[in-house]
């Protein structure tokens, strides 16, 4: 199963990176610095997930999972 959720991760980050100005520039003026914010987090966030699968680290997996789901409902 790591293998796969490895993938998973990976493919997440390479698809935040690829749409980020797309993504940013349909936030309105007045919230592009929060969406900015939330954009940073969310990569970090997606790589401590990453690190935690490479590590196999089932709890602390599952935490940072549970932190990139609660910023990205923003």
């Amino acid at each position: 199963r790591w293998p796969a959720l490895s993938k998973t991760v990976t493919k997440c980050q390479s698809l935040v990176k690829k749409y980020r100005n797309r993504i940013i520039d349909e936030i309105k003026d007045e919230n592009k610095k929060i969406a900015e914010e939330t954009y940073t987090d969310l990569l970090t966030n997606l790589d401590e997930l990453a690190n935690e699968a490479k590590a196999k680290n089932k709890y602390e997996f599952i935490a940072s999972g549970e932190k990139v789901l609660k910023r990205s409902a923003y």
